[in-house]
């Protein structure tokens, strides 16, 4: 799997994983107005993640798992991203329920 190299292309590799997802944004748009960031598309995905993760398949769980911990392993913008707004609002369980896996970067 690449890494996106700009938020959009992560928008869009969110909404491959998570269809449902461009679904919502469609209807609430994006977290706010400026220029999307990493961060700003993370934002915006975590409650829909946070409402629904329970009912994601493990396709979805092992495709969005290999893509946080391939961003992870790479640090930059997503890395930090994934670490600061979304990884730190996950509840410790839930962020080892996500992470773990075979190529499991972070506990």
């Amino acid at each position: 799997m690449d890494l996106p190299e700009s938020p959009d292309e992560l928008l869009k590799m969110l909404f491959e994983i998570f269809p449902d997802y461009r679904k919502e944004y469609e209807l609430r748009g994006p977290f706010h107005d400026y220029t999307p960031s990493f961060h700003s598309v993370l934002l915006g995905f975590r409650p829909f993640f946070g409402t629904y993760s329970e009912t994601f398949s493990e396709r979805q769980v092992d495709c969005f798992r290999k893509l946080i911990n391939q961003a992870l392993s790479q640090p930059g913008p997503l890395e930090n991203a994934f670490d600061t707004c979304f990884l730190e609002a996950l509840d410790k369980r839930t962020r080892r329920k996500l992470l773990r896996g075979p190529k499991n970067v972070r506990k």
